[in-house]
């Protein structure tokens, strides 16, 4: 939706979360997760779920909330990207 009908200079011709959100939303971001990217959170939910013999158990369950941090921030990103967007139309 936001590639059809919105663009704002700083999305600087790329149309991912990471790059609207700072323009629409600037009081959101991510710099203060421990995972604060997908490639991270893509990497250490391998390690999770193929289970890497170098995971402590409690390494695992810092590494499992991590995600859940993670993935909560996502979707208040997409949530308050959605309302940006409604103030706007």
């Amino acid at each position: 939706m936001v590639r059809d009908h919105v663009y704002h200079p700083d999305f600087e011709g790329s149309f991912s979360l990471k790059t609207v959100l700072p323009a629409l939303v600037p009081d959101l971001g991510y710099n203060d997760l421990a995972i604060a990217d997908g490639d991270t959170a893509s990497r250490e939910l391998t390690r999770l779920v193929l289970g890497d013999a170098a995971f402590l158990p409690a390494d695992r369950a810092l590494t499992r909330e991590q995600l859940l941090r993670y993935c909560e921030r996502d979707t208040l990103a997409m949530v308050r990207v959605l309302s940006r967007l409604r103030e706007l139309a």
